[in-house]
């Protein structure tokens, strides 16, 4: 007859810390964009397409391309959003024809 200590095993999680946040209250963020209507089923294929279309046709020397602009919820299916490509508005000096700083116009 053979006898064998028993089994433990024993996890534990580590590496909690605390953390000490603050809540900062920011100016209004104004965004200039030339925007295009989406759906969620397309997207994936049409807006790369829409950045190929943005430099194709030369738009980013009227407006620096380093945003891609889109409302909170745009991954609600079956509901069209606005994609905007674009920059803060603060960065140009007036707004092309073209392109909206308004948020109305960006989002949906």
């Amino acid at each position: 007859m053979k006898f064998f200590n028993k089994l433990i095993i024993k996890i534990s999680a580590g590496g909690s810390i605390i953390i000490d946040y603050r809540i900062e209250e920011k100016e209004e963020l104004r965004l200039l964009a030339h925007t295009k209507i989406f759906t969620y089923e397309s997207c994936g294929e049409e807006i790369p397409a829409f950045w190929e279309e943005y430099y194709q046709n030369e738009l980013h020397k009227k407006v620096p391309e380093y945003l891609g602009i889109t409302q909170e919820n745009f991954s609600a299916r079956g509901f069209p959003f606005s994609y905007g490509i674009g920059c803060y508005a603060d960065d140009v000096k007036e707004i092309p024809e073209g392109y909206s700083d308004s948020p109305n116009n960006i989002f949906i």
